[in-house]
């Protein structure tokens, strides 16, 4: 539950009801980030001693507990055993992520620290506040849990590791047997949209990696589906939860040998008249419209997806939401121009979920695909290697699957466009600095006859302040006379690092881009 605060009291009527139904409660108490709600009561802890505003919505945050102040301990150790009295299970989690290490790097007290305990970085000197943490814990006769981050620098003895960013920081826990839970983002976050994580990709979902032996396999002890209430008003948490708690459910107790979806799915139908006795206001499975767009002998189709069966689905090329008397989908709709479609599902001649615009962008390098110059990351594909000509742009939604990020690497793509006519090359790029996302410095087209000798065509430098807030989108479009060339080359570069005003300062910054327009 996300704002107010819980009495001693309010913590005993939750634990003792949920002991009686055999669900164990494990507090998470931050540390050393995430924090700063305490500093903000006791400046004291923080190394700098300066007052700081309460933060009203998500984020991480560069103020952290002093690693080098003793009385950071005092604090904290006071804290778990009023936590300890409360909770009387096994474990408490202490969450150990998303720490920026910018005021350990100027703080006096934690370089001292560094030097006394004979520590070669910040990195180590997390793991050494850990250490100290678990150590304690353990006398008390209790177990640590803390994020993947808590890897960094060396795992404290005694420590379970709750995997998060992907299942390497869990493989890499088992291997050093250590215990795991199994928590990526890529199945287990509810707080995300259907979008992102639906019904089918929770039921895919298998806690224990296959690269790991008989066991290390024994060390994860199962996966946590994660709601985090600050992305999810109070009354939307029902919906985002369930169905989906379902799928996770029978992901834990199960074998994923001979799992079947369609059957489950049916099982789960079955299922809704139950939770409507129970009060739970359910959402659906998956969005009911899906799109994509695919390119065949040269002709953009655009390709709509029902997301459930016993679906019709109409669409318009009118600005307003479709009804059955409009063009019914039943194949690929060929796409010639750049245009919006309207799309609405229906379910026994009645509206199913919201209706769906999509935007379809022609131009002339549709279908190309490019050479890259770096990786993008695994979390934001956009589509795969065809996400930059595939007509889609992004929304402001980064989950929406159409924007492909990198994280502190420039962009850099190479587009073989055989001498066609090119006369401006336009390229979409997202901002939310919460989430370190910047748009790029500048943005740079040239154009190469043989690949290696490049005529340079347009820069489009940034003119927007990294510190403009909220999440929008900006076009990076150059124009110039007509030229033809067969190597299309884009770079775009990346700001590597939050700056020295950000509270996340010295951490990677992410580019999101969506498509490369060329007419």
């Amino acid at each position: 539950v996300y704002g107010g605060y819980y009495s001693q009291k309010d913590v005993k009527e939750v634990v003792e009801y949920a002991t009686s139904r055999g669900v164990n409660v494990v507090p998470e108490i931050e540390m050393p980030g995430h924090s700063v709600a305490a500093i903000a009561a006791y400046p004291e802890l923080s190394c700098t001693g300066e007052q700081r505003e309460v933060e009203t919505e998500w984020g991480v945050f560069k103020d952290i507990y002093c690693a080098g102040n003793d009385h950071t301990f005092e604090f904290l150790k006071n804290v778990l055993d009023e936590v300890i009295e409360l909770f009387p299970g096994k474990y408490i989690h202490i969450g150990g992520d998303e720490a920026p290490k910018v005021r350990w790097e100027q703080c006096s007290k934690c370089q001292k620290r560094i030097k006394d305990e004979g520590l070669h970085d910040e990195h180590e000197l997390q793991s050494w506040f850990i250490q100290e943490i678990e150590k304690y814990l353990s006398s008390k006769g209790k177990q640590l849990i803390g994020w993947d981050e808590i890897l960094e620098g060396g795992l404290a003895d005694g420590a379970m590791v709750q995997s998060w960013r992907g299942m390497e920081g869990g493989i890499q826990a088992a291997e050093s047997g250590h215990d795991v839970i199994m928590s990526p983002t890529s199945h287990c976050y509810f707080d995300y949209g259907l979008n992102s994580i639906d019904l089918k990709k929770v039921y895919s979902f298998y806690p224990v990696p296959s690269q790991l032996s008989d066991k290390e396999k024994e060390h994860v002890l199962g996966a946590e589906c994660n709601m985090w209430s600050e992305r999810a008003p109070y009354d939307l948490v029902d919906s985002k939860v369930f169905p989906r708690i379902l799928a996770m459910s029978e992901v834990l107790w199960s074998d994923s040998v001979g799992r079947d979806f369609e059957e489950f799915y049916q099982r789960v139908q079955k299922h809704y008249p139950r939770l409507s006795a129970l009060g739970v206001d359910y959402g659906l499975e998956t969005d009911p419209i899906s799109y994509a767009t695919e390119v065949n002998d040269g002709k953009l189709e655009l390709v709509i997806n029902k997301g459930v069966p016993d679906l019709d689905i109409f669409y318009s090329t009118r600005d307003s939401t479709p009804t059955p008397s409009d063009t019914k989908v039943e194949e690929g709709i060929e796409v010639s121009s750049t245009g919006t479609y309207f799309v609405q599902a229906f379910k026994n001649d009645k509206s199913y979920g919201e209706p769906v615009a999509v935007e379809v962008t022609h131009h002339k390098a549709i279908g190309i695909i490019p050479e890259y110059g770096a990786d993008f990351s695994f979390y934001y594909t956009g589509g795969g290697r065809t996400a930059m000509t595939n007509g889609l742009k992004g929304t402001l939604d980064f989950r929406d699957g159409n924007w492909q990020a990198f994280q502190y690497d420039d962009i850099e793509l190479i587009f073989e466009v055989n001498g066609m006519d090119i006369s401006s090359v336009e390229t979409n790029f997202y901002q939310y600095n919460n989430s370190w996302v910047f748009l790029p410095e500048y943005v740079e087209y040239s154009l190469s006859l043989d690949g290696e000798n490049y005529k340079f065509l347009g820069r489009v430098e940034n003119e927007t302040s990294p510190k403009k807030d909220g999440a929008f989108i900006e076009s990076f479009k150059s124009e110039f006379k007509t030229h033809k060339g067969k190597y299309l080359k884009v770079k775009a570069k990346n700001m590597q690092y939050c700056p020295e005003w950000h509270e996340a300062a010295g951490s990677p910054t992410w580019l999101f881009i969506d498509e490369v327009i060329v007419k």
